[in-house]
């Protein structure tokens, strides 16, 4: 990038393609566990994930995808991807779809072959919103160069309060893609995203149990997400803009330490205590500036509710069961993609600012949509928001943007919306006596098959 910073070149991620289609697409992260134990599988062995992305690699046409002699994913001819996560949990990522019937049919099928490679060693893909039976202390590593650099990072910054580590190697999610078509659509869709996410996480909360024993909370992912570096999680400053001021949003993330740069593609120590705007005008003391692929390794090292790129990838929701993780991109795809409905949901939370935001994200961690907010319990706004989903959704499909068969998607959160009782709640309540102390039973009931 040169000795000078270069806006241009560095807001070019966030203007994505002009006149796209507006596709969507999901990444599911799928935790690997024994199934008899609920125990994550480390990297190696007979039995580890690398043996499972081997397999996947010999029976699905494509390309693994392999650093310093150890694979780290697996690229299909299609766009599919399955790539290890820091923890050893996989994620698939799908190939964008044109409609939602579409885009469930492929994964569905997707995951039940992936399953079924699964069990061919022994081994469970685990739904959900965290590894509930891995014990304290309990590491399972990918051999990723980047990941000692990360926790020296979260060590040296937070000391023993991170939780950096948990969140690198605890919680799985669905997160959804979706497109924008201009700069105007991408900063409404970005702001309602936002404003909207408390709502969603609240319909959405799924992780009660930690290290096998339940916590006083309905999210304990969304906890660990609290505690690991709030400069670079949840709410990122200035994307409640409408329009997005660009140049403030690129001013407060190019004031971030970079916490690896790429040397010859492989993370590489920084020099400590230094912004990467400090980096672009000054160098690395080297010799070298920062390069498109150090740019892209610190966005790699943001983890908002709702991450800006080319497309928007919303994150905020845990993962649910197995078979209601359609409803997230629905949800999505119903308030976003439908102009009309995009605006009644930021009505919803108008004059919500971020410190509100932190604030009610934190509550529904702790009671889900019995969190309150203005003196009333946040319930009667998530009903409001699946409601306008819905309409939003149906809307398309007169449009014929959607199949009707797509509204069926969203029957898990109408059913929240409707009782007020999450997932996180059905699960702690059948907690003791059904998984506390019979992991097999759980793993069978939330393994993707």
């Amino acid at each position: 990038m040169g000795g000078r910073r270069r806006e241009g070149r560095l807001a070019g991620v966030f203007r994505g393609a002009r006149g796209r289609v507006e596709l969507v697409g999901v990444e599911i992260e799928v935790g690997v566990v024994d199934p008899r134990t609920g125990v994550s599988r480390p990297y190696a062995g007979e039995r580890g994930v690398a043996a499972l992305l081997e397999l996947i690699a010999r029976r699905w046409p494509g390309t693994a995808v392999v650093e310093e002699g150890s694979i780290l994913g697996f690229r299909r001819d299609d766009g599919a991807e399955i790539m290890l996560e820091s923890g050893c949990a996989l994620e698939y990522g799908s190939p964008p779809a044109v409609g939602l019937v579409a885009l469930v049919r492929r994964v569905r099928a997707d995951l039940a072959d992936l399953a079924a490679l699964a069990h061919e060693l022994d081994l469970a893909l685990l739904s959900g919103a965290l590894l509930p039976y891995d014990p304290s202390g309990h590491r399972t590593w990918a051999p990723k160069p980047q990941i000692p650099l990360m926790l020296d990072f979260f060590r040296a910054e937070f000391g023993t309060r991170s939780t950096g580590w948990a969140a690198m190697s605890r919680i799985l999610s669905v997160q959804t893609t979706l497109d924008y078509t201009d700069t105007a659509d991408r900063d409404a869709k970005h702001r309602t995203a936002n404003l909207v996410s408390p709502l969603v996480a609240a319909l959405f909360v799924n992780s009660p149990v930690w290290e096998g024993a339940l916590t006083e909370r309905l999210s304990h992912r969304l906890h660990v997400w609290a505690g690991v570096d709030a400069r670079r999680t949840g709410y990122l400053p200035h994307a409640l803009g409408d329009p997005l001021d660009l140049d403030k949003f690129l001013d407060a993330i190019t004031g971030l330490a970079p916490i690896f740069r790429k040397i010859a593609g492989k993370a590489a120590p920084v020099p400590p205590g230094r912004s990467f705007r400090y980096f672009l005008d000054h160098g690395y003391g080297d010799g070298s500036y920062p390069t498109e692929e150090d740019w892209t390794a610190l966005l790699s090292t943001l983890w908002p509710f709702v991450r800006l790129r080319r497309t928007l990838e919303l994150r905020v929701a845990d993962g649910p069961g197995h078979a209601d993780w359609p409803a997230i991109p629905a949800l999505w795809t119903g308030l976003l993609y439908d102009e009309a409905s995009r605006a009644e949901a930021a009505d919803l939370m108008r004059d919500t600012g971020r410190a509100e935001l932190d604030a009610l994200t934190a509550a529904v961690a702790e009671a889900g949509p019995a969190a309150s907010f203005g003196g009333t319990p946040l319930r009667t706004r998530c009903a409001d928001l699946v409601r306008i989903a819905k309409e939003g959704l149906a809307r398309q499909v007169v449009q014929g943007l959607e199949d009707e068969r797509a509204l069926a998607f969203l029957e898990p959160v109408e059913a929240v919306a409707a009782t007020g009782v999450p997932p996180a709640a059905r699960l702690a309540e059948a907690w003791p006596a059904r998984y506390a102390h019979d992991p097999a039973t759980y793993v069978a009931d939330h393994r993707y098959r």
